[in-house]
Protein backbone atom coordinates (compact mmCIF):
# COMPACT_ATOMS: atom_id res chain seq x y z
CA UNK A 1 0.00 0.00 0.00
CA UNK A 2 2.70 2.48 0.82
CA UNK A 3 4.14 1.81 -2.42
CA UNK A 4 1.15 2.91 -4.12
CA UNK A 5 0.55 6.17 -1.95
CA UNK A 6 4.15 7.68 -2.11
CA UNK A 7 7.24 7.79 -4.65
CA UNK A 8 9.66 8.61 -1.96
CA UNK A 9 9.10 4.27 -0.56
CA UNK A 10 12.44 2.20 -1.28
CA UNK A 11 13.44 -1.75 -0.84
CA UNK A 12 15.57 -0.50 1.90
CA UNK A 13 13.06 1.46 3.62
CA UNK A 14 10.44 -1.65 3.44
CA UNK A 15 12.77 -4.11 4.52
CA UNK A 16 13.23 -2.67 7.68
CA UNK A 17 9.24 -2.08 8.26
CA UNK A 18 9.03 -5.84 7.70
CA UNK A 19 11.47 -6.38 10.38
CA UNK A 20 10.03 -4.24 12.51
CA UNK A 21 6.45 -5.31 11.77
CA UNK A 22 7.28 -8.92 12.70
CA UNK A 23 9.04 -7.82 16.25
CA UNK A 24 5.66 -5.93 16.93
CA UNK A 25 3.37 -9.19 16.11
CA UNK A 26 6.09 -11.39 18.17
CA UNK A 27 5.91 -9.32 20.64
CA UNK A 28 1.94 -8.50 20.55
CA UNK A 29 1.43 -12.50 20.30
CA UNK A 30 4.21 -13.50 23.17
CA UNK A 31 2.85 -10.80 25.94
CA UNK A 32 -1.32 -11.46 24.94
CA UNK A 33 -1.34 -15.44 24.67
CA UNK A 34 -2.00 -17.52 27.47
CA UNK A 35 -1.18 -21.24 27.36
CA UNK A 36 -1.48 -23.85 29.91
CA UNK A 37 -4.19 -26.48 31.42
CA UNK A 38 -7.63 -25.76 32.62
CA UNK A 39 -7.46 -22.63 34.87
CA UNK A 40 -3.51 -22.39 35.38
CA UNK A 41 -2.83 -20.83 32.38
CA UNK A 42 -0.53 -17.91 31.92
CA UNK A 43 1.11 -15.51 29.54
CA UNK A 44 4.11 -16.72 27.08
CA UNK A 45 5.84 -13.36 28.10
CA UNK A 46 4.13 -11.36 30.37
CA UNK A 47 5.27 -7.61 30.94
CA UNK A 48 2.84 -5.97 33.18
CA UNK A 49 2.02 -3.10 32.48
CA UNK A 50 3.32 -3.21 29.09
CA UNK A 51 1.26 -6.42 27.39
CA UNK A 52 -0.49 -5.72 24.25
CA UNK A 53 -4.15 -5.94 25.66
CA UNK A 54 -6.31 -4.89 22.46
CA UNK A 55 -8.34 -7.00 21.20
CA UNK A 56 -6.65 -9.78 18.96
CA UNK A 57 -8.51 -8.38 15.55
CA UNK A 58 -6.55 -5.36 16.02
CA UNK A 59 -3.45 -6.59 15.91
CA UNK A 60 -3.57 -6.55 12.14
CA UNK A 61 -4.63 -3.08 11.88
CA UNK A 62 -1.62 -2.23 14.07
CA UNK A 63 0.78 -4.17 11.85
CA UNK A 64 0.01 -2.73 9.02
CA UNK A 65 0.17 0.89 10.48
CA UNK A 66 3.94 0.10 11.63
CA UNK A 67 4.64 -1.07 7.89
CA UNK A 68 3.21 1.92 6.81
CA UNK A 69 4.77 4.72 9.07
CA UNK A 70 8.18 2.89 9.83
CA UNK A 71 8.57 2.24 6.20
CA UNK A 72 7.81 5.53 4.95
CA UNK A 73 10.34 6.91 7.86
CA UNK A 74 13.09 4.66 7.19
CA UNK A 75 12.75 5.49 3.26
CA UNK A 76 13.56 9.00 4.21
CA UNK A 77 17.19 8.06 5.35
CA UNK A 78 18.26 6.11 1.24
CA UNK A 79 17.72 7.58 -2.40
CA UNK A 80 14.67 8.13 -3.56
CA UNK A 81 13.56 5.39 -6.21
CA UNK A 82 13.48 5.70 -9.75
CA UNK A 83 9.44 5.15 -10.31
CA UNK A 84 7.23 5.20 -13.14
CA UNK A 85 4.49 7.26 -12.19
CA UNK A 86 1.71 5.76 -13.64
CA UNK A 87 2.57 2.53 -10.49
CA UNK A 88 1.32 5.28 -8.11
CA UNK A 89 -2.37 6.34 -7.47
CA UNK A 90 -1.50 9.91 -7.86
CA UNK A 91 -0.60 8.68 -11.97
CA UNK A 92 -3.37 6.87 -11.88
CA UNK A 93 -5.72 9.60 -10.88
CA UNK A 94 -4.32 12.09 -13.19
CA UNK A 95 -4.50 9.77 -16.04
CA UNK A 96 -8.09 9.46 -14.79
CA UNK A 97 -8.69 13.08 -15.35
CA UNK A 98 -7.29 13.44 -18.42
CA UNK A 99 -9.72 10.30 -19.61
CA UNK A 100 -12.57 12.03 -18.51
CA UNK A 101 -11.32 15.07 -20.19
CA UNK A 102 -10.65 13.44 -23.52
CA UNK A 103 -14.31 12.61 -22.83
CA UNK A 104 -15.51 16.04 -22.36
CA UNK A 105 -13.87 17.64 -24.99
CA UNK A 106 -15.27 14.93 -27.30
CA UNK A 107 -18.44 15.78 -26.02
CA UNK A 108 -18.22 19.79 -26.27
CA UNK A 109 -16.86 19.39 -30.03
CA UNK A 110 -19.84 16.97 -31.20
CA UNK A 111 -22.96 19.13 -29.21
CA UNK A 112 -21.60 21.90 -27.35
CA UNK A 113 -21.75 20.21 -23.95
CA UNK A 114 -22.77 22.09 -20.59
CA UNK A 115 -19.99 22.32 -18.30
CA UNK A 116 -17.23 22.63 -20.58
CA UNK A 117 -14.39 24.47 -18.31
CA UNK A 118 -15.52 22.72 -14.97
CA UNK A 119 -13.79 20.12 -13.30
CA UNK A 120 -14.62 16.94 -15.72
CA UNK A 121 -15.66 14.60 -12.45
CA UNK A 122 -18.55 17.61 -11.92
CA UNK A 123 -20.15 17.09 -15.57
CA UNK A 124 -22.68 14.57 -15.38
CA UNK A 125 -25.74 13.59 -17.06
CA UNK A 126 -29.16 11.40 -16.69
CA UNK A 127 -29.99 8.27 -18.32
CA UNK A 128 -32.20 10.43 -20.47
CA UNK A 129 -30.21 13.42 -20.78
CA UNK A 130 -27.26 10.82 -22.21
CA UNK A 131 -29.86 8.76 -24.56
CA UNK A 132 -31.10 12.21 -26.03
CA UNK A 133 -27.94 13.86 -26.59
CA UNK A 134 -26.48 10.44 -28.14
CA UNK A 135 -30.29 11.03 -30.72
CA UNK A 136 -29.43 14.43 -31.47
CA UNK A 137 -25.97 13.44 -32.52
CA UNK A 138 -26.95 10.53 -34.46
CA UNK A 139 -29.48 12.63 -36.44
CA UNK A 140 -26.90 15.00 -37.49
CA UNK A 141 -25.05 12.36 -39.66
CA UNK A 142 -27.09 10.74 -43.12
CA UNK A 143 -24.43 8.87 -44.31
CA UNK A 144 -21.10 7.57 -43.77
CA UNK A 145 -19.07 10.03 -46.30
CA UNK A 146 -21.11 12.94 -43.95
CA UNK A 147 -19.67 11.26 -40.97
CA UNK A 148 -15.98 10.94 -42.52
CA UNK A 149 -15.64 13.98 -43.43
CA UNK A 150 -16.90 15.67 -39.51
CA UNK A 151 -14.46 12.97 -37.96
CA UNK A 152 -11.52 14.81 -39.76
CA UNK A 153 -12.26 18.24 -38.34
CA UNK A 154 -13.59 16.36 -35.23
CA UNK A 155 -9.95 14.96 -34.83
CA UNK A 156 -8.03 17.89 -35.46
CA UNK A 157 -10.21 19.74 -33.16
CA UNK A 158 -9.23 17.42 -30.25
CA UNK A 159 -6.11 16.93 -30.76
CA UNK A 160 -5.88 20.88 -30.79
CA UNK A 161 -7.56 20.90 -27.46
CA UNK A 162 -5.59 18.78 -25.92
CA UNK A 163 -2.33 19.83 -26.94
CA UNK A 164 -1.69 17.14 -28.75
CA UNK A 165 -1.45 19.09 -32.48
CA UNK A 166 1.38 17.75 -33.57
CA UNK A 167 1.72 14.23 -31.93
CA UNK A 168 4.42 12.65 -30.32
CA UNK A 169 6.70 10.89 -32.23
CA UNK A 170 5.11 7.41 -32.62
CA UNK A 171 6.93 4.78 -30.70
CA UNK A 172 8.85 2.11 -32.52
CA UNK A 173 7.44 -0.98 -30.79
CA UNK A 174 3.90 -2.82 -31.75
CA UNK A 175 1.66 -2.75 -29.30
CA UNK A 176 0.01 -6.17 -27.61
CA UNK A 177 -3.19 -6.30 -28.77
CA UNK A 178 -5.65 -9.22 -27.32
CA UNK A 179 -8.29 -11.38 -28.94
CA UNK A 180 -11.56 -10.23 -28.51
CA UNK A 181 -13.49 -11.54 -26.13
CA UNK A 182 -17.52 -12.10 -26.47
CA UNK A 183 -19.94 -10.69 -23.51
CA UNK A 184 -23.59 -10.11 -23.24
CA UNK A 185 -24.31 -7.77 -26.46
CA UNK A 186 -20.89 -6.71 -27.08
CA UNK A 187 -17.10 -7.50 -27.41
CA UNK A 188 -13.94 -6.21 -25.91
CA UNK A 189 -10.17 -6.16 -26.85
CA UNK A 190 -7.45 -4.81 -25.12
CA UNK A 191 -4.33 -3.01 -26.73
CA UNK A 192 -1.51 -2.02 -24.65
CA UNK A 193 2.27 -0.67 -25.28
CA UNK A 194 4.96 -3.01 -24.83
CA UNK A 195 7.13 -0.42 -23.02
CA UNK A 196 5.67 -0.90 -19.77
CA UNK A 197 7.28 2.65 -18.71
CA UNK A 198 4.45 4.55 -20.91
CA UNK A 199 1.77 2.88 -19.09
CA UNK A 200 -0.48 2.89 -22.07
CA UNK A 201 -3.36 0.64 -22.11
CA UNK A 202 -6.74 0.79 -23.83
CA UNK A 203 -10.12 -1.01 -24.68
CA UNK A 204 -12.14 -1.51 -27.41
CA UNK A 205 -15.66 -1.85 -26.91
CA UNK A 206 -17.74 -2.48 -29.85
CA UNK A 207 -21.64 -3.88 -30.51
CA UNK A 208 -21.43 -7.65 -30.99
CA UNK A 209 -22.13 -8.63 -34.05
Amino acid sequence: MLGLLSSRANRQGMNIAIVACILFTTYAFLTSTKVGVGEHKTLLLDWGRYNFTQHKLMLGVYSHLVVIVVGYVASLFFPRPDIDPNLLFSGWRKARRSALRVVTVVLVLLCGVRGFGQQPEKVRFTYEEGKAMLDSIASRYHSKKEWEERKVELRSCVLSRLGLSPLPARPGSKPIVTPWRRFDGYEVRECSDRDPSRGICEWVVVQAS
